[in-house]
């Protein structure tokens, strides 16, 4: 998958990519570096995407 879309404010992203990361040997617990580039087009393919809202369903303020 490339050109895919990853929204990382939803936690099913984030926690994709921690798993992706992990399966690489990546250890947590300390400071350091990753480049989650490397994770994307897994992660893009097994995160369901977002569901949308129809307009009429969004809040109304």
């Amino acid at each position: 998958m490339h050109g895919g879309y990853l929204n990382l404010h939803r936690p099913a992203t984030v926690r994709g990519l921690i798993e992706e990361a992990l399966a690489d040997g990546r250890h947590f617990g300390h400071a350091g570096h990753a480049d989650g580039w490397r994770f994307f087009d897994a992660v893009a393919a097994r995160v369901p995407p977002e569901r949308r809202e129809a307009p009429s369903e969004q809040a109304v303020e």
